[in-house]
C-alpha cells in the first residue's frame, strides 16, 4: 500500500485547500481522485499496474464509479478491457455518499440507528424501577449518545467543503482492492433571472391573513384576498417590471415604525424595539423573493447559523453548544470559556453596499443584488405612537425589522463571521452570537485571538458590539481552577456571570438545570390562573386540554431535549406539581340522556381528578423516574417510530447531540 501511495503522489489530484490530493488510503481501502475523467483513467491504470506488481488482485466485478455532481454526468472507465458500472451512491468507511454530494440520506440513516438503540434501551432495562437516575444516565451517555453523535463532524463540515470547493466539474473516484467509485465537485446549476407568475401572486394573496394591520399605503389584506383574481394580473406586471428595472417603487419602501417594548419596565429608549409596519403588497412581493433567495443561498450559509433555516431550531443551537463543551471537558486539564456577544441594533446597521458584495459571493445574480440594494436604499419612514406621527425621514442604512426579507439578509450579512481556529466555535442564531473557547492546558491564545478577529470583523462591517450587555461564563470542572484574567472587549472588561439565559434556556457554569426548571415552573404556574378561570366558566374538557397543551405544557416542555435527560428527580417532581395543580376542580359533565342509562348500569372504574379533567391525556405515575406526562412519551415514541430505519452494520450517528 505504501508503494501504491508513493506512486500516486505524482498524479494530478483534486485541490483541497493549498494541497492537491490524488489518493486516500485507510488500511486496504484506497480512494483515487482526479479533476478529469482522462486523468482518473490514467491514475487507474497506474493503480492496476502497481497492484499487479505487488501481486494484489483487483476484483473488476466489484469495481464501481460515481461522479459527484448535481447533474447526471457520464463517466466511462475501463480496467482490463471491462467498463466499470457507474452508481449514484456508495458506502465508504460506514458513511453513505451520494452523487449529489449531500448528506441527507446518511443523516436519516444514522438517526434511524440511534432511534433503534433508544427503543431497545427503553424496552429492556432503562425504565426499570430498580435502576436509579445515575446508572440510567451512565448507560444513556455510553450507548445512545455515541451512536447519535457518530460522524457529526463530517455533516457539519459538508456545507463548508461545498463552498470552498471549485465551481468547475471534476471527478472523484475511491478505489480499493474490491471497490472503485467516482466523485466530482458539485457544480451549481446556471442561474436564471426570476420571473414571477400570476398563479404565484394569486395564491399568495388568497393566503393573506385578514387580521393583519394595513401598511402606510392603507391597502388592507382583506381587499387583496377577496379581489385576488382581479388584482393578481396587475401586481404580477408591477413585480416583474420592478425586477427587470432593478428598482422598487417608493410607495413600497415606506415604513411606519412602531416602538415595541422589549421588557415590562421601560427605563429608556433602548428598551424599545423599532418594528417596521410596511405595505401588505410589498410583504407579498418579499415572500416571493425570499423563496428564490433561500434556494440559492441556504446551501452556502454557515452551518453554525441556526436561525431562519429549515429543520433547525433554538434547541439545535443549544444542543450543539453543549455538545462542543461537554465533549471537550472529557479531556483532562481542560475548560471552556463562553462569550455571549450582544450587538447594538444589528438589523439597523447593515450597509447595502457591503450586503451586495456578500450576496454576489453566494452566487446571487447581479440583477438580484441590484434589486436588493435598491430595496434597502433611500427608504422613507416615520414613527407612529398612538395617534401621533413624526416627520418623514429618508434612510439608506439597515434592514427594517418587520420586513419579510430582513432575517435572511441579516444572516447573509453575518455569514462571514466565523471562527478560524478549530478550538474556538462560533454559533449564531440571527444576531445572537456565541463564542466558545475550548481551552486546554491553560492556553487561551486562540480564544483571545478569535475575539480580536470578531471585533475587527464587526468594525469592518459596521456592526457595533455592546460591551455592557456582552457576558462571559466559564465552565471548569477542575478541583482547583486558577484565576483567569477577564476578556477585554472594546477597551472594556467583560463581566463574568454564573448563569446566562442562552436562547431562552438558562445555563449555569456547573451545567445544572435547577435554575432553568425553576424558571419554567414559575411561568407555568402563573398561567395556571387562566386555566382555573376557564374551568369556572364550565368550558368543555377538550377545550381545557387544548388550552393546557398550548399555554402551559408548551412552557414546561421548552427546550426539553436539552435538559430533561439530565434533570434530577426533584426537578421533575417540580414539573409534575404543575400537573397536580390542574387536578383541582372538576369539569361539569353534561346531563345524561335516556341513551346513557344502560351504560350507567355498569359504572366505569373511578378515575383520578386529573383523568376526569383531561381524560386519558395525562396519567399520574408514582415512580419518580416516570413523572412526565403520557402525552410527551407518546410524542417521542411516535417520532422514533417515524424516524426509525434499518441498521446496516451497527454504525450510528445523528445531526445534533442530545443531553
Amino acid at each position: 500500500m505504501d508503494r501504491i501511495f508513493r506512486c500516486s503522489q505524482g498524479l494530478e489530484g483534486v485541490r483541497f485547500g493549498d494541497h492537491r490530493i490524488s489518493s486516500l488510503i485507510f488500511a486496504d481501502d484506497v480512494v483515487l481522485l482526479a479533476p478529469l475523467s482522462l486523468d482518473l483513467q490514467h491514475a487507474l491504470g497506474h493503480f492496476a499496474a502497481e497492484c499487479e506488481a505487488a501481486r494484489m488482485r483487483v476484483s473488476t466485478s466489484k469495481l464501481e464509479a460515481m461522479v459527484l455532481n448535481r447533474k447526471k454526468v457520464a463517466c466511462t472507465l475501463q480496467v482490463g478491457g471491462e467498463v466499470l458500472p457507474q452508481v449514484q451512491e456508495f458506502k465508504y468507511l460506514r458513511f453513505l455518499f451520494t452523487s449529489e454530494g449531500r448528506m441527507d440520506r446518511e443523516i436519516d440513516r444514522q438517526i434511524g440507528a440511534a432511534a433503534a438503540v433508544m427503543r431497545c434501551m427503553y424496552r429492556s432495562f432503562v425504565v426499570k424501577k430498580e435502576l436509579t437516575q445515575k446508572p440510567k444516565l451512565s448507560t444513556y451517555q455510553s450507548i445512545y449518545v455515541p451512536t447519535l453523535t457518530y460522524g457529526h463532524e463530517l455533516w457539519i463540515m459538508t456545507e463548508r467543503l461545498l463552498i470552498s470547493s471549485s465551481s468547475s466539474s471534476y471527478t472523484f473516484i475511491p478505489v480499493s482492492p474490491t471497490q472503485l467509485h467516482n466523485l466530482a465537485t458539485p457544480h451549481p446549476p446556471p442561474l436564471t433571472p426570476l420571473t414571477i407568475k400570476e398563479e404565484e401572486v394569486n395564491r399568495l394573496f388568497k393566503r393573506l391573513n385578514t387580521r393583519k394591520a394595513t401598511g402606510p399605503d392603507s391597502v388592507s389584506p382583506s381587499l387583496l384576498k377577496h379581489c385576488a383574481n382581479q388584482l393578481s394580473p396587475v401586481f404580477t406586471d408591477i413585480f416583474n417590471t420592478s425586477l427587470e428595472t432593478c428598482h422598487v417603487p417608493a410607495c413600497f419602501k415606506t415604513s411606519a415604525i412602531v416602538p415595541v417594548p422589549k421588557k415590562t419596565k421601560i427605563t429608556g429608549l433602548n428598551d424599545y424595539r423599532p418594528v417596521a409596519l410596511t405595505s401588505v403588497v410589498m410583504n407579498s412581493f418579499e415572500r416571493l423573493m425570499l423563496s428564490y433567495l433561500k434556494d440559492i443561498t441556504d446551501p452556502l450559509l454557515d452551518p453554525l447559523q441556526f436561525a431562519y433555516r429549515a429543520n433547525r431550531s433554538v434547541d439545535d443551537a443549544v444542543n450543539m453548544a453543549l455538545h462542543f463543551i461537554l465533549q471537550h471537558l472529557n479531556s483532562p486539564g481542560s475548560y471552556a470559556r463562553i462569550l455571549f456577544v450582544d450587538f447594538s441594533s444589528a438589523f439597523n446597521t447593515i450597509i447595502p453596499a457591503l450586503l451586495r458584495d456578500k450576496l454576489f459571493q453566494l452566487n446571487v445574480l447581479d440583477s438580484m443584488c441590484s434589486w436588493i440594494t435598491d430595496f434597502l436604499t433611500d427608504r422613507r419612514q416615520f414613527v407612529r405612537l398612538g395617534t401621533h406621527v413624526s416627520d418623514l425621514q429618508h434612510i439608506s442604512t439597515g434592514s427594517p425589522q418587520g420586513c419579510v426579507l430582513s432575517p435572511l439578509l441579516c444572516s447573509i450579512y453575518t455569514n462571514g463571521c466565523t471562527s478560524g481556529h478549530q478550538s474556538v466555535k462560533l454559533l449564531k442564531f440571527a444576531d445572537d452570537t456565541t463564542l466558545i473557547g475550548l481551552i486546554s492546558d491553560g492556553n487561551e491564545s486562540a480564544y483571545r485571538g478569535e475575539i480580536d478577529r470578531l471585533v475587527s470583523w464587526c468594525s469592518t462591517n459596521n456592526l457595533e458590539l455592546n460591551s455592557l450587555k456582552t457576558v462571559e461564563m466559564t465552565v471548569d470542572f477542575r478541583k482547583n481552577p486558577a484565576l483567569r484574567p477577564p476578556v477585554i472587549l472594546c477597551d472594556s472588561p467583560v463581566s463574568s456571570a454564573k448563569s446566562f439565559c442562552f436562547l431562552g434556556t438558562t445555563i449555569t457554569k456547573e451545567l445544572k438545570w435547577e435554575q432553568n426548571i425553576r424558571s419554567l415552573t414559575k411561568k407555568a404556574q402563573q398561567r395556571m390562573y387562566f386555566l382555573r378561570q376557564l374551568k369556572k366558566f364550565l368550558l368543555p374538557v377538550k377545550m381545557l386540554v387544548n388550552f393546557y397543551t398550548a399555554i402551559i405544557e408548551s412552557v414546561l416542555t421548552s427546550s426539553i431535549t436539552v435538559w430533561f435527560s439530565v434533570a434530577t428527580a426533584r426537578d421533575k417532581a417540580k414539573l409534575q406539581r404543575v400537573n397536580h395543580s390542574a387536578e383541582k376542580g372538576q369539569a361539569t359533565e353534561p346531563t345524561p340522556t335516556g341513551a346513557d342509562t344502560e351504560a350507567k348500569a355498569s359504572p366505569p372504574q373511578k378515575k383520578s381528578a386529573m383523568e376526569e379533567l383531561f381524560g386519558d391525556t395525562f396519567v399520574m405515575e408514582s415512580d419518580t423516574d416516570k413523572t412526565f406526562s403520557k402525552t410527551i412519551k407518546e410524542e417521542v415514541a411516535s417520532y422514533r417510530a417515524a424516524s426509525s430505519m434499518p441498521v446496516d452494520d451497527g454504525s450510528g450517528g445523528g445531526r445534533h447531540p442530545t443531553m
